[in-house]
């Protein structure tokens, strides 16, 4: 599964109360950041959500995580990590 909303809401939650940074975490799943770019700016920001590198194959990612109708793009999530 790739990394949703829900979890990108829990880390960012988790990421407030820890203070050391940078802060070193673990996510199973597939790196891939799967949720629209209106949910990734009430998130995070407008400018962290325009500031993200776009991965060059985005179409197939979206297209394996049957998500073609909902999103037109994948943040690379090593560059938002």
């Amino acid at each position: 599964m790739g990394v949703n909303a829900f979890t990108l809401d829990v880390i960012l939650q988790i990421t407030k109360i820890l203070p050391d940074r940078p802060v070193k975490m673990l996510v199973l799943g597939y790196p891939d950041i799967v949720l629209s770019e209106d949910r990734m700016e009430s998130l995070f920001g407008k400018e962290t959500a325009n500031d993200l590198l776009i991965r060059h194959d985005s179409d197939r990612i979206i297209a394996w995580h049957s998500m073609t109708r909902f999103i037109d793009k994948i943040p690379d999530a090593y560059d938002f990590f």
